[in-house]
């Protein structure tokens, strides 16, 4: 064989691996989320913690606004609950948040940051609440308490069973697995003591908005790869909202990013199968 056929051979054979390299890539950390991906609210729990009359009451306003009665519906409780919020503290977060589609007030993002207790800010609302006596006071009291009492905000979530079954897939394929969210540090003490069995299937890092002291956002990233010593290049991402992936792909063009939106596993399987992180 001519030295020259040698070297031709030798050389796809160099592409053949470059491109199988690139299929599958060689990734060995994968960071999830934990809100609309390892848990999400469990709405008949929350109606439990309106209670029976409250939870008939926007029953009744939601049946009324469908055949036209009600001058409001119960969609707009979380929006005026968000407006009184921001009337008890008008400053504007220095990051957008996105609380159920609405913009969230700065006293959420206090939270998230843990520039305050839950304690605090929860007692701190329930006062002005009793001052300004809004409509739908009870209601708001309510609201106030699933959203910052680490004990009922842990209360009426449930772990996503088929993204559990997926996170022991990844595991067992070698992969490290980290958590990186928005979440208060008071409050993730109470679901970590809640879903133990969930927590104990992560075998990489916990990496939370409150002790970060920062919103989930690319600075984040960049101080979890820097804290945990981790490449970008190496990792796989799977985020939950489509504008941070477009981010994450400005700041690191090596990031693999992948999308799970509205809690679709079914695609996001496939997305890991091309990937060839999981087996077909």
């Amino acid at each position: 064989m001519s030295k020259k056929i040698i070297c031709i051979v030798l050389y796809s054979l160099f592409l053949f691996h470059t491109n199988n390299s690139m299929d599958s890539i060689d990734k060995k950390d994968i960071i999830v989320d934990l809100m609309n991906f390892l848990i999400e609210p469990n709405h008949l729990q929350a109606a439990r913690e309106f209670g029976l009359i409250n939870s008939l009451s926007i029953l009744t306003s939601w049946i009324n606004s469908k055949i036209g009665f009600a001058e409001r519906t119960p969609e707009e409780l979380l929006p005026d609950f968000f407006s009184l919020l921001q009337q008890i503290d008008n400053r504007i977060p220095p990051m957008s948040i996105q609380w159920e589609g609405h913009p969230a007030p700065y006293i959420l993002y206090q939270s998230l940051i843990g520039e305050c207790t839950n304690t605090e800010i929860l007692s701190s609302i329930k006062e002005e609440i009793k001052q300004r006596t809004p409509k739908n006071s009870e209601l708001f009291v309510k609201c106030a308490e699933i959203i910052f009492d680490p004990k009922k905000n842990t209360q009426i979530m449930q772990i996503i069973p088929a993204s559990l079954m997926l996170l022991r897939q990844l595991k067992t394929e070698g992969y490290t697995i980290h958590i990186l969210a928005n979440w208060n540090h008071e409050a993730f003490q109470e679901l970590q003591k809640q879903f133990r069995s969930l927590f104990e299937e992560i075998n990489g890092s916990i990496n939370l908005s409150g002790k970060f002291k920062i919103i989930k956002c690319v600075s984040m990233y960049k101080n979890f790869f820097s804290k945990r010593n981790i490449d970008p290049q190496k990792t796989i991402t799977i985020e939950t909202e489509e504008n941070r992936i477009k981010e994450l792909k400005t700041a690191y063009p090596m990031l693999t990013t992948l999308l799970c939106k509205n809690k679709n596993l079914s695609q996001l399987t496939i997305d890991l199968q091309h990937l060839k992180v999981l087996s077909k």
